[in-house]
């Protein structure tokens, strides 16, 4: 078998008692573009570069994991800052409010 059969491409199949051979959706987790459902499977026979090949891929997850920490935590400080400039913007408004009523009082005297 080569580096470059596809994914859904039958693989192993019995050729006296072929088995029917049902196709997955492509899932592409929202990815866009050729290369979201292009990816191909390849056969790997040595341990070693298997071994590689899975730390290569968990090393992937924690850098998007640690991207998406980072972005939640930006998130987290730009709404505590925007808390806190509404309740200044609030507590502003309620005393020019209260500023404009005492000067009407004073006008209609």
């Amino acid at each position: 078998m080569t580096a470059d059969k596809k994914i859904n491409e039958p693989q192993n199949v019995n050729k006296e008692n072929p088995t029917p051979v049902v196709q997955a959706e492509k899932k592409t987790n929202g990815a866009a573009g050729p290369a979201a459902g292009a990816r191909r499977q390849r056969t790997i026979k040595d341990p070693n570069e298997l071994a590689s090949l899975v730390l290569l891929h968990i090393d992937a997850v924690h850098a998007r994991k640690d991207d998406l920490t980072a972005a939640i935590k930006n998130l987290a400080d730009i709404t505590k800052q925007l808390t806190r400039a509404y309740g200044e913007h609030t507590k502003t408004i309620k005393a020019l409010q209260q500023r404009i009523k005492v000067l009407e009082e004073k006008a209609s005297e």
